[in-house]
């Protein structure tokens, strides 16, 4: 049986990491609302954070 070969994870590009972006508007205590971006990183859920699947 041939060996399956590791390959590059297409969801994190091989990072092993995945980055989530939300937008959303705020008001700030002036009370004019702005435009405001939340940035997270977590582990790949596809490759597990290695960076790479079997294919």
């Amino acid at each position: 049986m041939p060996r399956q070969q590791e390959q590059i994870c297409a969801a994190c590009e091989g990072d092993g990491i995945t980055t989530k972006i939300e937008y959303s508007v705020e008001t700030d205590e002036n009370g004019h609302q702005k435009p405001v971006t939340h940035t997270s990183y977590s582990s790949c859920t596809l490759c597990g954070g290695t960076g790479s699947t079997s294919g």
